[in-house]
C-alpha cells in the first residue's frame, strides 16, 4: 500500500497561547502568495516582511536544474530549501538538532505558521543569520533550549523551551489540535510518515514516553513517504538516511505546493510508485534538490520524472523477469525462427514457446533478438563484409514489441566494421525505453580476414566503448537500464572479458551460444559461466554479468531441453534466445 500526502489547504483560526509566549493576533488565512523565481523584494527593502511570499522555482519546466545537497547537514538542506522557496517570511521556525522527533515537532508548527523551518543550534546559528536577515520575519520562533539564531533587529524572538512532551503541549494549544499522533521511539522514517499526517491532517504530535513505558504506535504501511502537490514545479527528493531533511523539505513542499520524496538512495530507479507520484506534474518540474544518494542519483531522477518503464514495469531490468525471444532476420527464413512468420504470428509463437519458464515466479516478458546487421560472404559496397539492415526494416518490429509490452535486441555482426560505428546507425530505436543492443563477436573480422572456417573475435576496450556510448544515450535520454547481451561460446571470442566495465546505465549478458549434443552444450555452458581453463576461472555469483541461454531448434541433439531444465541451470538464465 503506497502513503500518498496531499497538499494540505492551510485555512487556521485566530489562536491564542496559554504558555506565556507572545502569539501573532490572527494565525495565516491561505496559502502564501507567489513571486518570480528572480525577484529581491526582500534583499531590496529588509523591513519585517508584511505578508509571506513564495518564489517560483528557477529552470526550464520539462528540463529542470538539479541540484545536490550534503547528506548528514539538516541545517544546510534546511536554508537550501527556504531560499528556494520563500521571498519573505512573516515567521520563521528555528529548531535545534537534537534528535528526529523534535524536529517533527516544530514541523508541525511551521506548517501551521505557514513558515520556513530551520534548524540551528550554537554550531551553526551564523549560518542562519544571511538567511533570516533575507527573509525578514516579524517573528522567531526558537524551538527547544538549545536552538540558537541571530534576528534582525525588528524581529520578535520567542522561545518553546522545556521537554519535548512540554513543546508538543503548547504547539498543540497553539495550533488548537483536537486530536494527536504519537511519534515513535525509534524515529527515522516512520517519524517522517506520521508527522507529515500531522501537518496536512491539522493535528499535533505526542512524543514517545521518558519513563521506559513503550506505547504500541500503529505501523506505517508501505514505504512512498510523500509530502505536497508538486503544483509549484519544485522536488525535493531525501534519501531515507536523512530523516531530518525530510521534515524540512516536507514543510517547504506542503506550505508552497512543492513535492517531497523519500527515496532509496542507493539508486533511485528502485523508486517505481515514486515515479507514478510524480507522474501528473512532471511536464512542469522546474527545480529538483537531491539530499544524499550515489553520485548518479541526478540523473536518476530524470529517469523517474520520464517515466518510461520497461516491459513489465520498472526501470531496472533483472531480477524480476526473464526474457524469451525469438532471434533472426525479417527478411529470411534462414537465420532464425524469427523470419518465418510476421510480428503478430512470431508473437503467437513465442507465447506457446514460453510456458514453463515463470515457474519459479519470475515475470516472462516476450522479445525479439533482431539481427540488424548481418555477416556477408562478400564485402560489399563498404568493404566491412555486414549488410546493414535499414530502420525501414526494423522499426515495424520495433513498434510491434512497444505495443505488446516486449523487448528488442538489435544483434550486431560487424565483419571488419566495429561494434561502435554499427551500433550508432540505430540510435533512433535505441532511444526507445525497450530496445538494447547484442553483440556476437563470432562475426567480428580483423583488418584482412572474411567469414569462414574460424570464429571472430572482440577485446574489451571495443565492448567497453560500446558500454560508454550506450550508457551516455540512457542518461541523456533518461531511459530505463538498458541490456547488452554479449554472445560467447569459446573463450578467445571475448579473451580477458572480466576487463569489460560495468556501469548502473547497463545491464551486461552473457549468452552461451553454442549448439550440438547436449552433453556437449552443457560442458559449453559450464565454461562459459566459470572459465575455460584455471587460470580464467570466475565466479558468476559476484562478477558484472547475468547469464542467458540459446535453443538451436535443428541443431540441438536430440532437441532442445526443456524449460524446466533451463530452470536447473546455474546461474538461472535472465534471457532466452531461440533459433
Amino acid at each position: 500500500m503506497r502513503r500518498f500526502i496531499p497538499l494540505l489547504a492551510l485555512a487556521l483560526a485566530a489562536s491564542s497561547c496559554s504558555s506565556g509566549g507572545t502569539v501573532p493576533e490572527t494565525l495565516p488565512t491561505g496559502p502564501p502568495s507567489t513571486v518570480s523565481a528572480d525577484a529581491t523584494t526582500t534583499t531590496i527593502d529588509p523591513r519585517p516582511c508584511a505578508a509571506t511570499t513564495v518564489l517560483a522555482p528557477q529552470g526550464t519546466a520539462g528540463t529542470p536544474t538539479i541540484e545536490r545537497l550534503p547528506a548528514d547537514s539538516p541545517h544546510v538542506a534546511a536554508v537550501a530549501a527556504s531560499q528556494t522557496m520563500f521571498d519573505c517570511a512573516v515567521d520563521v521556525v528555528v529548531v535545534d538538532a537534537t534528535d528526529v522527533n523534535r524536529i517533527a515537532l516544530a514541523a508541525v508548527l511551521a506548517v501551521n505558521l505557514q513558515a520556513p523551518l530551520l534548524v540551528g543550534d550554537a554550531e551553526t546559528a551564523n549560518q542562519l543569520t544571511y538567511e533570516l536577515d533575507r527573509l525578514a520575519p516579524q517573528r522567531l520562533w526558537l524551538v527547544g533550549e538549545s536552538a540558537e539564531a541571530s534576528a534582525p533587529e525588528w524581529t520578535t524572538v520567542e522561545r518553546i523551551g522545556g521537554t519535548d512532551q512540554e513543546i508538543a503541549a503548547e504547539i498543540a494549544t497553539m495550533i488548537e489540535a483536537d486530536e494527536d499522533l504519537l511519534l515513535p521511539a525509534g524515529g527515522g522514517t516512520d517519524t517522517v510518515a506520521i508527522a507529515i499526517e500531522a501537518m496536512v491532517t491539522g493535528r499535533s504530535l505526542t512524543p514517545p514516553a521518558t519513563d521506559g513505558s513503550v506505547v504500541p504506535v500503529s505501523p506505517v504501511s508501505g514505504n512512498d513517504i510523500t509530502a505536497g502537490s508538486g503544483e509549484s514545479g519544485m522536488v525535493w527528493l531525501i534519501d531515507l538516511d536523512e530523516p531530518e531533511a525530510a521534515l524540512v523539505a516536507a514543510v517547504g513542499a506542503i506550505t508552497s505546493g512543492g513535492f517531497m520524496g523519500l527515496v532509496d538512495g542507493t539508486d533511485l530507479r528502485n523508486e517505481v510508485a515514486l515515479s507514478r507520484d510524480l507522474a501528473p506534474f512532471a511536464d512542469g518540474v522546474r527545480m529538483i534538490q537531491i539530499v544524499g544518494g550515489t553520485e548518479d542519483a541526478g540523473w536518476q531522477a530524470m529517469v523517474l520524472l520520464r517515466g518510461d518503464q520497461l516491459p513489465g514495469g520498472g526501470f531496472l531490468l533483472f531480477p524480476g523477469r526473464r526474457i524469451i525471444a525469438l532471434y533472426g532476420n525479417p527478411l529470411t527464413t534462414s537465420l532464425g525462427v524469427l523470419g518465418e512468420q510476421d510480428p503478430a504470428g512470431g508473437l503467437a509463437r513465442l507465447e506457446a514457446m514460453s510456458v514453463g519458464y515463470d515457474a519459479d515466479g519470475t515475470q516472462v516478458i516476450p522479445g525479439w533478438e533482431l539481427i540488424a546487421t548481418v555477416a556477408a560472404a562478400n564485402p560489399g559496397n563498404d568493404g566491412d563484409y555486414s549488410n546493414e539492415m535499414g530502420l525501414d526494416v526494423l522499426t515495424p518490429w520495433v513498434d510491434f514489441a512497444a505495443a505488446n509490452g516486449m523487448y528488442v535486441l538489435l544483434d550486431l555482426q560487424p565483419g571488419r566494421e566495429t561494434f561502435l560505428s554499427q551500433a550508432m546507425l540505430y540510435e533512433e530505436l535505441l532511444r526507445q525505453p525497450h530496445v538494447g543492443l547484442a553483440l556476437d563477436p563470432e562475426w567480428r573480422l580483423g583488418p584482412d580476414e572474411t567469414h569462414g572456417g574460424y570464429w571472430g573475435a572482440v577485446e574489451p576496450a571495443e565492448v567497453n566503448a560500446v558500454v560508454e556510448w550506450l550508457a551516455e544515450l540512457t542518461r541523456n535520454n533518461a531511459l530505463p537500464q538498458k541490456m547488452l547481451l554479449l554472445h560467447q561460446f569459446w573463450f578467445d571470442m571475448i579473451p580477458n572479458r572480466e576487463l569489460i566495465e560495468a556501469t548502473p546505465e547497463v545491464s551486461l549478458v552473457i549468452q552461451m551460444d553454442g549448439h550440438g549434443e547436449i552433453a556437449d552444450k552443457m560442458g559449453t555452458w559450464q565454461s562459459t559461466i566459470t572459465g575455460w581453463d584455471s587460470d580464467l576461472t570466475t565466479d558468476w555469483s559476484t562478477d558484472q554479468f547475468e547469464y542467458g541461454w540459446k535453443h538451436f531448434l535443428d541443431e540441438d541433439i536430440p532437441g532442445p531441453i526443456s524449460a524446466a531444465e533451463v530452470l536447473q541451470l546455474v546461474p538461472i538464465p535472465v534471457f532466452i534466445s531461440i533459433q
